[in-house]
């Protein structure tokens, strides 16, 4: 019952913020670092050792965030779980109301279970395939033993939410039903999404649109054979490149860079654009008051330069969605 009273909030929060309009998710890269080499991102080749911004800095962050409406804390990378101050932040993102989500390889998953459990609501483990498949494509060995160990840390407690996060391209293609089958043993679902492009790295192994269309009908064929993919159709229609859409991540969400820079969306996959500040010397409150702020929405919903799930799950008439995503709840689809 609690459980069901503080998501009910968070919805009636986010709401909120959506008729304000207003951001409500706060993206944060805290580091660019990576225990993976993989076939299809080469964010690994940007290495830091850690998150330049201070702890401090960062519950200052996340207490402007709350005030300025933002009611999701969702980590990412390079690799989350490498930064060692990590399970402080998320406390404290609790403690202050947000929910909380990291995407992670799972690599250490194992590791940092006893600092982020009870913290972290939502798990989006980034897998392309199984076993030592998995292992090749991240060119890292041991990573899907690492895996299956992580989750079992996290086995059957309801606190935590774990979805699987697929990049789809040419090395996985036909892997989506092994995909499926670990995660129904794990009672999770899936998300899949078409890998990004990154210049002078991964060309070879992105799909043609002919191969995308093909891949996202057999996915969307295993849905309607009640194979836990959690993707909307509608997401996966836009994904196999039926129609255009109209993204609304600058709208949706403010994104802190390693080094504090706030900035409308990922910097990797976006041009024309201004920085909104910076957390040590800007206020989180104050960036839908700027000119900008507009002027980077209307520019950025012509982006087609991603699919992340949170991307096609949000696209389009936001009002719809979030509406849909609110009956989902209520109907318990979304628990």
């Amino acid at each position: 019952m609690r459980t069901d009273l503080l998501n009910f909030s968070y919805f009636f929060r986010t709401g909120v913020s959506i008729l304000r309009k207003r951001q409500f998710i706060l993206y944060h890269k805290p580091t660019t670092s990576c225990n993976c080499r993989c076939e299809f991102c080469d964010f690994w080749k940007n290495q830091n050792t850690d998150a330049k911004v201070k702890t401090e800095d960062v519950i200052k962050m996340l207490e402007d965030g709350r005030r300025a409406g933002l009611t999701t804390y969702s980590l990412w990378g390079g690799e989350p779980l490498m930064v060692e101050d990590l399970g402080e932040w998320l406390m404290q993102a609790k403690k202050l109301g947000y929910k909380t989500s990291m995407c992670t390889s799972g690599y250490l998953l194992e590791e940092r279970h006893r600092e982020i459990n009870g913290h972290i609501d939502i798990i989006l483990l980034s897998l392309e395939d199984v076993y030592e498949r998995q292992d090749k494509i991240r060119n890292t060995p041991g990573l899907f033993e690492r895996v299956i160990r992580g989750l079992e840390k996290f086995a059957g407690d309801k606190r935590t939410k774990i979805k699987i996060w697929s990049h789809i391209n040419k090395l996985n293609s036909l892997s989506s039903i092994d995909i499926l089958k670990f995660a129904k043993r794990f009672d999770i679902s899936v998300e899949f999404f078409p890998s990004n492009v990154f210049s002078d790295y991964n060309e070879e192994i992105i799909f043609s649109p002919e191969e995308r269309h093909e891949t996202f009908s057999r996915i969307m064929r295993l849905k309607k054979q009640g194979w836990p993919v959690n993707n909307s159709f509608e997401a996966l229609k836009l994904m196999r490149g039926d129609r255009g859409y109209r993204c609304n991540m600058a709208r949706n969400a403010i994104h802190v860079d390693a080094d504090g820079n706030i900035t409308p969306c990922e910097t990797r996959f976006i041009s024309g654009y201004s920085n909104y500040g910076n957390i040590l010397s800007d206020s989180l409150s104050l960036i839908h008051k700027k000119e900008l702020y507009e002027a980077n929405i209307l520019s950025l919903e012509k982006c087609r330069n991603c699919l992340f799930p949170c991307i096609a799950e949000s696209a389009n008439n936001i009002y719809l969605r979030a509406g849909k995503r609110f009956a989902d709840f209520i109907s318990g689809k979304d628990r």
